[in-house]
């Protein structure tokens, strides 16, 4: 059995296997598989839990015959055995000239991520690759993040090790000085960094949403302008310690 802190993520082809060989392979009609001519067989690799997660290679437009990500984002969704899955999504595939018209815009890409929050059992996407983000291909960065990634995201937990469970911050404090908001709070045990959310007053304080995450930092005190989005006559704020296996403690709400 391999420790859960060596297990390996892998990114393999994009097709495990065509269904036409395999009642459990995807409709897909892949000239080459993993299964088949790489010989490496992902399911059961993710069945006997050797590998940490993948990141299937789905370098296809939606609609495309012979291997349509959305064909094969559906298969994958599907067939995690527990595995966390993140998809490959291919920016280098865009550019004004090329020969496939759906690749001529970056909107593809907002339409697979898209489609992908559509499953549960898809936690994420990673991108081929980080050269090709740095030229941002027809402005995609401003696109995706004016879209798809307005809001800070926090690292998952790892399921498949012990969590080190955090303390929450205690003794917040907050208050307004020279058209300043000030906070401050006492680190305990377990605590790699914090999460600063802000919600509106008279809504829920929603942990779970992204939008509300006001600020990560390691830090045990914070200061910036009160403004309309920060007043806290509007506004109230919380604070949660965050574990180095990225396990999150509950809150703490400050009280002017």
């Amino acid at each position: 059995m391999i420790p859960d802190f060596l297990k390996p993520g892998i990114s393999p082809f994009g097709v495990w296997r065509n269904s036409d060989k395999d009642t459990c392979g995807s409709e897909t009609k892949a000239g080459a598989t993993n299964y088949d001519d790489l010989f490496a067989d992902i399911l059961l690799w993710q069945k006997n839990s050797w590998i940490d997660y993948i990141t299937p290679q789905i370098y296809w437009h939606i609609g495309f015959k012979v291997a349509d990500y959305a064909v094969l984002s559906d298969w994958w969704s599907h067939n995690t055995n527990g595995c966390r899955l993140y998809v490959g999504q291919a920016p280098y595939r865009i550019g004004r000239k090329v020969r496939i018209k759906q690749w001529r815009t970056s909107r593809e890409i907002i339409r697979q991520v898209k489609l992908n929050r559509t499953f549960p059992t898809i936690s994420g996407s990673m991108f081929f690759s980080a050269k090709v983000l740095r030229n941002n291909p027809l402005r995609l960065k401003e696109k995706i993040t004016r879209d798809l990634y307005r809001y800070p995201s926090l690292p998952p937990s790892n399921n498949l090790i012990v969590p080190v469970v955090p303390h929450r911050p205690s003794e917040a404090q907050i208050y307004v000085s020279d058209g300043s908001i000030h906070l401050s709070w006492k680190k305990e045990n377990n605590t790699k960094e914090y999460i600063l959310y802000k919600f509106k007053k008279g809504k829920p304080a929603d942990l779970n949403n992204p939008k509300n995450i006001f600020l990560v930092t390691s830090e045990i005190s914070v200061s910036f302008p009160t403004s309309r989005i920060t007043d806290v006559s509007k506004y109230s704020y919380s604070i949660t310690s965050q574990s180095q296996t990225n396990t999150e403690s509950d809150p703490e709400y400050f009280k002017p």
